[in-house]
């Protein structure tokens, strides 16, 4: 399975991509984050389809959307 991390709830702005390969092993595809405060609404999309577009994932391949709380 493959999941979108997403992190907007502080200074830092970011998506990440991980994946499965077996049922206790993650590995990480691709990372990319924002420090800029206060731009999270206007850079997060471009952050998300940089993020995919490193790991070599479509939206639709994602399996689950893990969201920071803050």
């Amino acid at each position: 399975m493959t999941v979108l991390a997403l992190e907007t709830s502080g200074s830092t702005c970011g998506a990440t991509i991980v994946t499965r390969d077996t049922a206790s092993v993650w590995r990480t595809l691709s990372s990319v984050e924002s420090m800029i405060p206060a731009i999270h609404e206007e850079a997060i999309v471009t952050i998300v389809e940089t993020a995919l577009g490193l790991a070599r994932c479509t939206f639709d391949s994602v399996g689950a959307i893990a969201l920071s709380s803050g």
